[in-house]
């Protein structure tokens, strides 16, 4: 979206691109890579699982 006011090139916002599984396969940080999202924030994994989007 070319008018967007947030984006993955905000500061305030982290994105992550994320497996079938719940593991990060992409972040702007580096050591998040490769572990998984619950590990990173518990929250949003849970708002996750609870709307059925994981397991």
């Amino acid at each position: 979206c070319l008018n967007c006011k947030k984006n993955c090139a905000s500061e305030e916002l982290d994105c992550y691109i994320l497996d079938n599984s719940g593991f990060i396969i992409i972040s702007e940080r580096h050591e998040h890579t490769g572990k998984f999202f619950g590990e990173i924030d518990g929250t949003i994994m849970d708002s996750l699982v609870q709307d059925k989007i994981y397991r």
